[in-house]
């Protein structure tokens, strides 16, 4: 409460629960009970901050209450902190499968216009829908780590260190759900073009591009090589070496060659 112990010595209840309700409330529950479990309360300290209290109390002799005060602010605020974050991320995940579905919907309703295009259009479907399905179920398994963090931080909300490891544990968990709503991005327009003959040195060069290749030497044997493939092959190569570069180890080369 940021005042002198002295100070307290047998202060009126009323004038550190500044909250005349909140303070009837728990005298009323005192005299019929003369005890109780954990309430949640507001105290105000010396400075006149409002802080948010666990409190167990009883009635001794006469009008005195003795209590057992434990300040929760920082969890609650935590909690908050996890809870907007949980309705903000469940939201995006919304937001990203109608985004999907529109795409489908929009994919299904151009096969007519587009029969010249029906098998590229039902590949993409397929695989729309699965990307969907997984990153769905990543999400969830993600979701599930947050809600677990969430409870460990409540068990430990009188260490804050340990309450500070679970948040950034959280942050990390909703990074990664971030990067993979993004991941699906780079997907929704596959087979919106037909396949077509590529030549792969130059699909290799235009998809490494914007990686940063530092201790990580590319090479390429293709000659002329040419594929016909979906126009999302740059993004192939591209996450082929980007996972070298975060999964590898300590690989040092990537070749592409035929």
């Amino acid at each position: 409460l940021q005042a002198d112990p002295e100070a307290l010595f047998e202060k009126p209840l009323s004038e550190i629960m500044t909250d005349p309700d909140e303070y009837n409330a728990f005298v009323q529950e005192i005299q019929k009970s003369r005890q109780t479990g954990d309430t949640e309360l507001h105290f105000t300290t010396a400075t006149g901050d409002v802080r948010q209290v666990l409190v167990s109390a009883s009635l001794s002799l006469g009008t005195t209450i003795i209590c057992s005060v434990a300040d929760i602010t920082e969890r609650k605020l935590a909690e908050r902190v996890i809870h907007k974050a949980k309705e903000d991320l469940e939201k995006r995940v919304l937001e990203r499968t109608r985004e999907l579905n529109r795409a489908n919907e929009v994919l299904t309703a151009e096969i007519d216009e587009r029969r010249q295009f029906a098998e590229a259009i039902q590949l993409a479907n397929r695989k729309l829908n699965t990307l969907s399905s997984i990153t769905r179920h990543d999400i969830l398994n993600q979701v599930t780590a947050i809600v677990m963090y969430l409870s460990l931080a409540e068990e430990e909300v009188n260490d804050p260190a340990a309450v500070m490891a679970h948040l950034k544990k959280i942050g990390q968990i909703t990074g990664l759900i971030q990067k993979q709503i993004r991941f699906t991005t780079n997907y929704q327009y596959i087979g919106t073009r037909p396949p077509a003959w590529q030549r792969v040195d130059t699909v290799v060069t235009a998809g490494l591009k914007h990686l940063d290749l530092t201790g990580l030497r590319v090479e390429k044997q293709l000659g002329d090589l040419e594929v016909f493939a979906d126009f999302q092959l740059e993004n192939v190569c591209y996450n082929l070496v980007e996972n070298t570069l975060h999964h590898g180890g300590h690989a040092t080369c990537c070749r592409f060659s035929y």
